[in-house]
Parts: structure tokens; C-alpha cells; sequence
């Protein structure tokens, strides 16, 4: 018995996808692709979503890549069995038709899912670039561009009197700020004023002690024998 050496597992295009026939109809298993509230509320979709449920501590678990994938096989491989005829299909609006979709599309989509399910722990899933999307959108638009300027307003029928009486109480503790600074001020160059005069009072008193108390050191001269006479002997 010879081997056939030049033999090769045949490969299989993974970006290839597979013509349905016109009849086709989705099955109860089969996970639609694409958008809208349609294709989330399928019946093989919400099935789907499930078996996904089941694999997510699994998915979580898994130390690299690698297991990853083969967690994303096992679940495809699910749906492939389920519903043979088309597992992961797509309708072409233009032609009116359905067809399976390509491997690596069915694995990327699967792969959004389970990282959807997780959002709050990877940064590659739909949910998290869509919100960085939308932040920064929101960030880049000019202020005024949020506004539309022709849009009407319903202001409740005291508006103005409630606008009023806001503005006066603004303008009240505007006024009220404004005459505690000045008398803030006031206060600060009194005190200034004073320091000064005290300081000039030690100067005075440093440099001429004999002028330090006036009154004390005061004589006054007798009219009769001109003698010096202290302030503190003079007869009433």
C-alpha cells in the first residue's frame, strides 16, 4: 500500500461567502447579521445571545488569544449544527436574496459580541468605540451647532418675574460685596495711618528723650527773683 504523498486537505477560503437559494428562509437557529431592531429581536439571534452567555466566564477565563478563538469556535460550531442550512446569513436588500456569510466575517462578528457582552473590559468592543466616538464628535462640534436657532421655547408664565427678581438679587450682592471691599479698605489705611504715627512717636521719643513727656519736664520763671520754679510747687 502506497501513500499519496502529494496529497493536501483542501483549503477553504474563509472570505468566501455562499449563495442561498431564493426560497430561503431563516431558521428559528440561524443568526441574522447586520442592524436594526429586526435583526436583534430574531429568534436565532436572542438564541444565540444565550449561547454566548454560557461561554462568557469561559471567555473571560481564557489566558490568550488563542483560547479565545477556540471558545468563539465552539460557539459558532453551535449554530452550525442547529441550522445546517444557513447558520450566520445576511439579506442583499438590492437583490433580494439571502446568503451565508464569509468564515472570517461570522468569527469577527461573533467576537464583537462576546466583547459587547464585556464592554467594561475591553476597549475594542462596539459599545466602548461607539461612546469614544460620540465623546469626541461632541467635543469637536462648535457650541452653537447644538443649538438649533429656530428652535421655540415654552418659558413658564412667570419667567420674566422670576428673571427680575433674580437680576436684583444679583445686583444686591454685587452692592453688598462692593461695600464690605471698601470698608475693608477704609480699615486697612487706618490702621496704616496709625502704625505710622506710632512709629514716628518711638522716633521722636529715641531720638529727644527730654521731649518724651513735656508736661513733666514744664518750669516756669518767678516774676520777683527769677528763679526756676518746678510745675509741681507752684502756689494756687
Amino acid at each position: 500500500m502506497t501513500l499519496d504523498t502529494d496529497w493536501h486537505a483542501p483549503e477553504v477560503n474563509i472570505d468566501a461567502k455562499r449563495e442561498l437559494p431564493h426560497d430561503f428562509k431563516p431558521s428559528s437557529y440561524s443568526v441574522i447579521c447586520g442592524r436594526g431592531k429586526d435583526c436583534f429581536e430574531a429568534e436565532g439571534n436572542k438564541r444565540f445571545r444565550g449561547i454566548i452567555n454560557k461561554f462568557l466566564k469561559d471567555y473571560i477565563a481564557a489566558p490568550g488569544k488563542s483560547e479565545k478563538s477556540r471558545i468563539v469556535t465552539k460557539a459558532m460550531n453551535i449554530i452550525r449544527k442547529a441550522s445546517p442550512e444557513g447558520a450566520f446569513v445576511k439579506f442583499d436588500a438590492k437583490t433580494g436574496t439571502w446568503h451565508e456569510v464569509s468564515l472570517r466575517y461570522a468569527r469577527e462578528k461573533v467576537g464583537a459580541w462576546f466583547r459587547d457582552c464585556l464592554s467594561h473590559r475591553y476597549k475594542s468592543s462596539s459599545k466602548a468605540k461607539h461612546a469614544r466616538k460620540m465623546a469626541k464628535r461632541t467635543s469637536d462640534v462648535p457650541i452653537e451647532t447644538l443649538v438649533d436657532p429656530n428652535a421655540v421655547f415654552n418659558f413658564p408664565s412667570n419667567f420674566a418675574a422670576h428673571l427680575q427678581a433674580h437680576e436684583h438679587q444679583r445686583m444686591a450682592i454685587a452692592a453688598a460685596c462692593t461695600q464690605a471691599q471698601a470698608q475693608a479698605q477704609a480699615q486697612a489705611q487706618a490702621q496704616q495711618i496709625q502704625a505710622q504715627v506710632q512709629a514716628q512717636a518711638q522716633q521722636l521719643q529715641q531720638s529727644s528723650p527730654d521731649l518724651a513727656d513735656p508736661l513733666q519736664q514744664q518750669a516756669f520763671y518767678d516774676i520777683d527773683d527769677l528763679c526756676l520754679i518746678p510745675f509741681d510747687r507752684l502756689e494756687p
